[in-house]
């Protein structure tokens, strides 16, 4: 009776066995051999021997799990596929490396100290919601990293795909996501987080899930962007896994320390009265969409905060009186950055794109940018002082792109770029009030009623200029306008006397450029300054304007004629010649420059420079030889020499 009584007890303790493990005597001579008697895995035990078993019994709880014996920092391999009927129990610690196989199945942990590598493997429930509640329940205390897994998930679990209580991590596998519930991936529990390396989950199949997991800094992923950003360090990247939605001011998204936001295609949107983006340090935000629908901003930078802008939407939907975008610091839109307004006021006065709030505010708008509006592009508050500078880029509105009224002194840089006004009479730039605004047109493409509304507001006009696609401006290259020669004028023929004889100036112009100006309706004038060289270095440049500002005398030249308007030459030719000359003047260093005056219509004048020339009279008279008698007496004044 005790024997049968014993093998009564043994055959029960193999039933509640949860894995069935080959006999040594039977051991297949290959893992192949194994694979075709119903194995599926193998392991080397404490004792150096190999075991193959499979995953087809199960505990009281009906889980399948591993062999007890298999060694701590030992590692248990797939032979072959393997189906599991409700889950399997992960305890202790090892590897599964699952050799390329799939694995149908769930996984849990349960106690603690468990440290599970899993690698290799494809992973496949397609039973979520039927009985199985979750594809994976790391719990408390215990670890587990997949390397190079596939997962494909289908259904809807009772919470969420994977509840990750304990360190879980994810390393260069890829995640599909196939369910109509609004289940997440990750149960976002208060403190619940992931490491996510190179990892990508496709939830295209599943539109109504969300990740759990909200953001991360690094590759360790939290379940609110705020953990994320205090976890992250200065100079590091948060990246968002979802979308959020901002409901409140305790929600909203506000970049506090120098990082990279990457929205990662994700979305913040809201329909609130502040704000739903806010950089209050120095930041980069890219791959971010940013959807107000309420009648306030979708983004503000505060004051002492560079925020750069790539490759991201920041839009309005509804009509806001502040602006898509509300300035306090300055914004850096780049590549792939646009600011939509889109709300149907129609008066400018609403729906702009970027008001520049307060003073010392900033906008750069570089190539590859866009700014749609329905009102203003830009707009100023009442006495700031702000600068706007596009480089490139593409600006279209309904209204204004820029309006700057009342005594905001603001300046506005436009050195490139395509702008587009789709109102039948308003100007692109409007300057109204005080006029103390700075605009410098340096090139650009524009299609509008007219550039600028008020002519001769222009602070400097330069580069190419293109208005409803004709060039209406090209600025002179350096040497377009040239001043090659300075030597003394001595009319010929015993007609030289002093008050016809001098120092001068000699100026040539390019004739391709300055015919091309006037064909496009350019008025143009040219002329010749001359002053004492210490005149120019006290005023800091040799321009008319500069002279006076400093209250220095010189001349002002207009020429009346080209010297080779008729000729083969490639250029005009001009001088500049001051005559009359009186004693004191001989020795001084004199200075003289060409100048080209170009009216353009709409714009106003604007003069350029070609380069400064200069000559002492008594030196040059030096080298010349006289012709006739009356150049003679004229050169021996100019030379000191007394008759």
């Amino acid at each position: 009776m005790l024997k049968k009584g014993a093998s009564w007890l043994l055959l029960l303790s193999l039933l509640c066995s949860c894995f069935w493990i080959l006999p040594a005597s039977a051991e297949p001579a290959s893992d192949a051999d194994a694979a075709a008697q119903g194995y599926q895995a193998k392991y080397t035990a404490s004792d150096g021997m190999v075991k193959y078993f499979r995953f087809d019994a199960v505990d009281s709880n009906q889980r399948s799990t591993m062999p007890a014996d298999v060694p701590e920092g030992g590692t248990v391999e797939l032979i072959a596929d393997v189906t599991i009927g409700f889950e399997l129990l992960l305890n202790g610690s090892y590897t599964i490396d699952g050799k390329g196989h799939t694995l149908t199945g769930a996984f849990r942990t349960d106690g603690s100290g468990a440290d599970i590598t899993i690698r290799d493997l494809n992973v496949v429930l397609t039973t979520l919601g039927a009985g199985n509640n979750y594809l994976y329940q790391l719990n408390a205390g215990n670890a587990c990293v997949f390397e190079d897994c596939t997962f494909a998930v289908t259904g809807t679990p009772a919470f969420a795909v994977i509840i990750p209580r304990g360190e879980l991590t994810m390393r260069n596998c890829g995640f599909i996501y196939t369910s109509e519930g609004a289940q997440p991936v990750f149960l976002p529990e208060s403190d619940n987080q992931a490491v996510l390396e190179n990892t990508a989950f496709d939830l295209s199949g599943a539109p109504n899930a969300t990740m759990g997991l909200v953001a991360g800094a690094g590759n360790r992923y939290y379940n609110s962007w705020t953990k994320a950003l205090n976890a992250a360090s200065e100079g590091g990247t948060v990246t968002l896994l979802d979308n959020i939605t901002v409901t409140g001011t305790d929600d909203r998204l506000i970049v506090s320390k120098a990082i990279t936001l990457d929205g990662n295609g994700k979305t913040v949107s809201g329909s609130t009265g502040s704000y739903l983006v806010r950089f209050d340090a120095t930041g980069t935000m890219k791959n971010l969409t940013v959807l107000q629908t309420g009648a306030a901003a979708a983004m503000q930078v505060n004051a002492g905060a560079t925020a750069t802008v790539e490759h991201s939407v920041i839009r309005c939907t509804a009509t806001t009186p502040y602006g898509t975008v509300v300035l306090n610091g300055k914004l850096i839109l780049d590549n792939g950055a646009q600011v939509i307004s889109e709300g149907s006021a129609a008066d400018g006065t609403q729906s702009v794109g970027v008001r520049m709030n307060t003073t010392d505010s900033e906008l750069v708008v570089n190539e590859g940018a866009s700014i749609t509006t329905v009102g203003n592009s830009f707009k100023a508050n009442i006495t700031n002082e702000s600068k706007i500078t596009i480089n490139g880029g593409t600006v279209t509105t309904d209204r204004h792109m820029w309006e700057a009224a009342g005594d905001n002194r603001c300046t506005l840089i436009i050195t490139g770029g395509t702008f587009v006004s789709n109102h039948a009479a308003d100007a692109l730039i409007c300057v109204f009030g005080s006029k103390d605004q700075t605009v410098r047109l340096l090139g650009g493409n524009f299609t509008a009623p007219k550039i600028i509304d008020t002519e001769g507001a222009l602070a400097e006009l330069g580069g190419t200029v293109v208005h409803n696609g004709e060039v209406i401006f090209n600025e002179p290259m350096a040497d377009d306008i040239e001043n090659p020669n300075v030597d003394i004028r001595l009319p010929d023929g015993n007609a030289a006397t002093l008050g016809n004889s001098g120092i001068r100036f000699e100026t040539r112009v390019e004739k391709a450029w300055l015919d091309a100006m006037t064909e496009a309706g350019v008025t143009v004038a040219t002329g010749t300054l001359i002053a004492a060289k210490a005149s120019v270095e006290a005023a800091g440049a040799f321009t008319a304007e500069a002279l006076e500002a400093a209250g220095k005398t010189y001349l002002d030249i207009a020429n009346e004629g080209w010297y080779n308007v008729d000729a083969e030459d490639d250029f005009y030719q001009f001088y500049g010649t001051m005559v009359n000359l009186q004693e004191s003047s001989l020795t001084g260093e004199l200075s003289g420059i060409g100048y080209v005056t170009l009216t353009v219509p709409g714009l106003g004048s604007f003069t350029f420079y070609g380069d400064e020339l200069t000559g002492i009279v008594r030196d040059l008279a030096a080298d010349v030889t006289a012709q006739d008698d009356a150049q003679t007496a004229v050169l021996n004044f100019f030379r000191g020499i007394a008759d």
